[in-house]
């Protein structure tokens, strides 16, 4: 019987034999012995070709050419391929420098995350390379809906002469046409006046009216707002002339303003609304002074703003007859505060356990990407810190940006396990000296079991070059050649309780686990060193992140899944955290697989929307959002959950007490 396979681009010719087996390569012999039927194979080039390899020229790319403009959220999928067609070594690897602007898979998959430019690189064997320039451009984005910043009372009521201003907000916050059209059921009770008739006028006629904002891009999209008018009464009442007070970010002391009143004197008390209670506390009132027959004045107090954001205070009136807040022109009468962000806050950077953080001279600076002359960040927080053969954190990274041979698997895919890889390295050197007594309890040595030896001794190689990173971690080539590249990826707690202690269809055999020390770990309460939860708060995130890092009973690492609002979701792992004097993280320090560079590199934090006067206690929905600083850009992606993997100490401790 022969048989024809095609072997790195050579033929090969299948003898079935009885007795013996001869494999012929190159004038070389190797004679093998079975019981069972045997095989001759000879693999030789083909008899039209010589000895020597067809080398790789060029690359062709189909319908490109050195540029291509992606509308952003949308995918391209580069068809490529080697020049001559004829190359014996037909890979090619594909890469992004600008992987948050777009990036791209092993297959050649193309994702535009965000507008702006990004070069992709395309590398063939004998350093054959072809580059290409993407532009992410946006989307043509239409109104969806018109809020209100500011709810408005239903009815709005105004006295004549009174004026209400519309504060709306076109949604989304992309949409080229902002256009609105309003208009009044009846002008002459409200009258639509001003900069694009946002100022809603109490006229002449007492009465009530509707006035209707339209989107012009979108007419289908409007809101109803309803009025109400009244004649002036002769009760005491207040007004302010400066409703918005900026201040810096120094602080430490009071400042006052003042409140005029109309018609005698009005009994109220000014409350701080969004200021921080107790010791958080930044903004307090202190008292108010009846300067004259016409005026008050309001005292508080200013602390410093010690953190890298903005904070906003409102000051409201309340009145101790009605115990209601005093309403003026249709809405409650406030004075709104914004004391401006720190630009020099103390900063303490904290490590995970283990990690010893970066000499002065291994912080690199921050080049802002397209600038030029260059600029570079001066905050000494934000810096990258590289990878070296005495550097203590761990960064497993994917074939694709490194240009490492795949061996054929694929993990375009895989953030999940590189992140699950990482954390792993990390435990197994806390764990040395529990993992060697548990192998020794267990009688695995090098000798006898030298598979599962390795398995309890993972290797983690510093100092190689990118084209290696298929040698540098067998904790990372165990999930890239065990679990499968689904585009749906998974999760990063998923692949450290697969490898610890087990957990069924992870794997490309869906039984398979590693499961290496499921005596010692579960999921079970109490036995479980890896936990999970969804960072929707100010609170929760820095909570995990307090307890990981500033405790110094902690011993965890931390993997953080990354997320947008749309379908977008990459695993990380995360190393360090930045803290502000009031214990704030400010900053983030991570390894990202999907980029080339083996370092550790710098997020910083944001929180969209106010989260001193909306959410004061941290306690509201409000994701922690990402500050690119190579960007220098605040981007439109979220930590949305922390996966922490604790050494252990408690499940190690009972299982060596069960076991002397």
């Amino acid at each position: 019987m022969i048989y024809h396979l095609k072997r790195n681009g050579k033929y090969c010719i299948l003898y079935n034999m009885k007795h013996n087996i001869k494999y012929l390569f190159k004038n070389k012999i190797a004679v093998f012995v079975s019981l069972s039927a045997l095989l001759f194979v000879s693999c030789a080039n083909d008899l039209s070709k010589t000895d020597t390899d067809t080398a790789v020229t060029g690359i062709h790319i189909n319908s490109v050419g050195d540029s291509l403009s992606i509308v952003k959220d949308d995918t391209y999928r580069l068809q490529a391929s080697v020049l001559p067609k004829n190359a014996s070594d037909k890979r090619l690897f594909f890469l992004s420098n600008a992987e948050e602007i777009a990036s791209i898979n092993a297959e050649g998959l193309i994702t535009a995350h965000e507008t702006g430019a990004a070069e992709i690189t395309i590398r063939a064997a004998n350093g054959v390379q072809k580059t290409i320039n993407v532009t992410v451009t946006a989307a043509p984005v239409h109104v969806t809906s018109i809020e209100f910043e500011e709810e408005p009372a239903n009815p709005i009521e105004l006295v004549i002469g009174e004026s209400y201003e519309l504060k709306l907000k076109v949604m989304p916050d992309d949409v080229a046409n902002k256009e609105l059209r309003i208009t009044s059921s009846d002008e002459n009770v409200a009258w639509p006046n001003g900069d694009g008739n946002l100022s809603i006028k109490a006229y002449h006629d007492v009465g009530e009216a509707t006035v209707t904002i339209t989107s012009v891009d979108n007419p289908s999209v409007k809101k109803e707002v309803h009025f109400k008018t009244k004649q002036k009464t002769t009760d005491p009442s207040i007004s302010i002339d400066n409703l918005y007070v900026p201040y810096e970010s120094n602080g430490n002391n009071d400042f006052t303003f003042t409140v005029k009143t109309v018609d005698g004197k009005l009994d109220y008390t000014p409350e701080v609304v969004g200021g921080g209670t107790g010791e958080k506390a930044w903004l307090t009132f202190v008292r108010k002074d009846n300067t004259d027959a016409n005026t008050d004045t309001v005292h508080l107090s200013l602390k410093q703003n010690k953190t890298v954001w903005d904070r906003t205070a409102y000051i409201k009136f309340k009145d101790n007859t009605t115990h209601k807040y005093v309403i003026s022109a249709g809405k409650e009468l406030q004075v709104k505060l914004t004391q401006k962000k720190n630009e020099n806050p103390n900063v303490t950077i904290k490590w995970v356990y283990g990690i010893e953080g970066p000499a002065a001279g291994e912080k690199e600076l921050v080049e802002i990407q397209g600038s030029n002359p260059p600029e570079y960040h001066t905050m000494p927080y934000v810096f990258y810190w590289n990878e070296t053969e005495h550097t203590k954190f761990f960064n497993t990274r994917k074939m694709g940006p490194t240009g490492s041979n795949n061996q054929g698997f694929s993990d375009g895919s895989q953030c999940w396990a590189k992140s699950s890889s990482n954390m792993l390295h990390w435990w197994f050197l806390q764990n040395k000296e529990n993992v060697e007594k548990y192998i020794a309890k267990k009688g695995i040595t090098k000798e006898n079991n030298p598979a599962m030896y390795e398995m309890y001794n993972p290797y983690y190689k510093r100092g190689l070059p990118d084209t290696d990173e298929n040698i540098k971690s067998s904790i990372a080539n165990e999930f890239r050649k065990k679990c499968p590249n689904s585009t749906n990826g998974n999760w990063i707690y998923s692949g450290l309780r697969w490898y610890l202690y087990g957990l069924e269809g992870l794997a490309i055999n869906t039984t398979y686990s590693p499961a290496l020390f499921k005596d010692v770990f579960g999921k079970e309460e109490g036995k479980d060193p890896v936990a999970a939860e969804g960072t929707y708060t100010k609170k929760i995130f820095e909570k995990i992140l307090k307890d990981a890092l500033l405790n110094p009973n902690s011993k965890k690492a931390v993997g953080v899944h990354v997320h947008d609002e749309g379908k977008y979701g990459h695993g990380i792992t995360l190393w360090g955290a930045a803290f502000d004097e009031e214990e704030n993280v400010i900053a983030i320090y991570v390894c990202d697989n999907n980029f080339q560079p083996n370092r550790i590199f710098t997020y910083g934090i944001y929180y969209k929307g106010d989260i001193y006067a909306d959410d004061p206690e941290g306690e509201t929905n409000a994701y922690p959002y990402l500050i690119n600083y190579a960007i220098n850009k605040r981007i439109n992606r979220y930590v949305g959950t922390l996966v922490t993997l604790d050494k252990g100490e408690a499940q190690w401790q009972a299982w060596l007490d069960a076991n002397p």
